[in-house]
């Protein structure tokens, strides 16, 4: 059971990662308007933040209780943020919120 809740929340993280490096690439992105080596900074620390969710579900283990808590608790804030940010974003490029 814990390898299943941990092979499901390391899947949300990967999902809700790569998803908000997608939105990063946007004209409209936040991002877009900082210097290159910050963009660069913030990219990749998501990036690798999503390839060690991937291996984690890709392997299949059964980690510590600790990291299962830790990964069920960064599966709701990432899965949140990007939810969030994806309808914040939207509004944006409509115009309707500055």
């Amino acid at each position: 059971m814990a390898t299943l809740v941990n092979a499901i929340a390391s899947g949300i993280i990967a999902v809700s990662i790569t998803g908000f490096i997608a939105m990063l690439q946007a004209d409209h992105s936040p991002l877009s308007s900082m210097a290159l080596h910050l963009r660069l900074f913030v990219k990749l620390s998501l990036a690798m933040i999503a390839a060690g969710a991937l291996m984690n579900l890709l392997s299949l283990s059964t980690p510590s209780v600790s990291e299962i808590v830790l990964n069920v608790g960064l599966a709701g804030l990432f899965s949140w943020a990007f939810v969030w940010h994806r309808m914040r974003w939207k509004t944006i490029a409509k115009g309707e919120c500055k």
